[in-house]
């Protein structure tokens, strides 16, 4: 017997026994929650869930089937992850600029922030957040700004359009399949050898006609005899009209966002530092200002060396939406812990619930992944 085929013996060998393992397993529980009178299987996702989910992206009640909920929950946590990632990526980029500026003031204030951030749990963070949104005043003292957003105590309330649920998704598809359209410029093969210039042009048109797109959707599906815009107004006890953001939705946002930003500076200082200081030089030797050699040596050079920290980093951001269970927020990791506190069924909600943060993570990391490999495809070109 030769090595190579030994080798290949011993991985079979070692799948098989993992597999053996993984359906005893699976028997086991089979049997013992057959014996205790549990029944297994995921035929309770169409029952209803009986009780109010509490905020979501998409109308709600408490006759949805299970389905639904959960696929509520995960929109929930995939836009605030994704809006985390996008703001936390923000700040941090500012934060080091502030740390390699060269004023000590600005470093000062920034190397506090990072210190104080990053070494408070997250968790003590959503706390405070979540006590700082819920001290503003009542409904009927709201403080009003930007001519019709109200805050309250109970929220964030901003004028909204008067559509059909039915309007929302198909703005939410044409916005996916925009975003997607733009992916896809930038990453794919059939632009790789595109000028800057005119991916921009393509991309700026996409974004055009998918903009002019959700506007039609908006203007047909608009609920009949209401304005196009309704905007929030003291009505009673509460504010009516318009979309609220609740303090729950504002404390894991901002939590999550200011958490995440302490990390992503450093990691961002650090890809600024790594650029070559003679690549500097020789920006300023071909007469480029300050801007530009930032935007076209230190900018992309420090992108393509951070990329794998900040997928690490994108990647706990995104499972970190799960505190919001301390706040009440209904994200997918609190709305499958009351669904198995009702309905009992545990292994089936702990296996939809790894599963969805598995795929969400799994579709970010592999598109991260593409990002580098591409920027590193483009380097060894040049």
């Amino acid at each position: 017997m030769n090595r190579r085929l030994r080798d290949i013996l011993l991985q079979i060998s070692f799948v098989g026994l993992l597999l053996v393992l993984i359906v005893g397993f699976l028997l086991n529980a089979y049997f013992n929650l057959k014996e205790q009178g549990i029944t297994s299987g995921f035929y309770f996702l169409e029952r209803q869930i009986g009780w109010d989910m509490g905020f979501a992206f998409m109308p709600t009640a408490i006759s949805d089937p299970y389905w639904y909920a959960l696929l509520l929950a995960l929109m929930n946590t995939v836009v605030i992850g994704y809006a985390a990632i996008a703001l936390a990526t923000i700040l941090g980029v500012g934060v080091a600029a502030m740390r390699i500026s060269g004023s000590s003031v600005l470093n000062t204030i920034a190397v506090g922030y990072i210190e104080l951030i990053r070494n408070v749990p997250p968790l003590v963070q959503i706390l405070a957040w979540y006590a700082v949104f819920t001290a503003f005043p009542p409904p009927r003292q709201a403080l009003e700004f930007l001519g019709g957003v109200l805050l309250t105590a109970r929220g964030l309330h901003v004028p909204a359009p008067n559509v059909s649920g039915m309007a929302i998704v198909l703005s939410c598809l044409v916005a996916l399949i925009c975003i997607a359209g733009l992916l896809w410029i930038a990453l794919g093969k059939r632009f790789m050898f595109h000028q800057s210039l005119q991916k921009l042009k393509i991309s700026a048109i996409v974004m055009a006609g998918s903009l002019v797109l959700i506007c039609a959707i908006m203007a047909v599906l608009r609920l009949p005899d209401t304005p196009l815009i309704s905007y929030p107004a003291l009505k009673g006890f509460n504010i009516s009209g318009g979309i609220t953001m609740p303090p729950e939705l504002t404390t894991i946002l901002v939590g999550v966002t200011v958490f995440g930003s302490a990390f992503a500076a450093e990691i961002i200082r650090g890809g600024f530092l790594s650029v070559d200081t003679s690549k500097l030089e020789a920006g300023k030797a071909l007469g480029m200002t300050g801007w530009s050699i930032f935007m076209k040596i230190r900018l992309p050079i420090a992108i393509r060396n951070i990329i794998p920290m900040m997928t690490n980093l994108y990647v706990w951001l995104i499972k970190a939406t799960a505190l919001g269970v301390a706040v009440g927020f209904a994200d997918l990791f609190n709305v499958v812990v009351s669904a198995i506190v009702q309905s009992g069924h545990v292994i089936e909600f702990v296996i939809i619930l790894a599963g969805a943060f598995w795929a969400v993570n799994a579709g970010f990391t592999i598109l991260m992944n593409r990002f580098d490999r591409r920027l590193h495809a483009k380097e060894a070109r040049k």
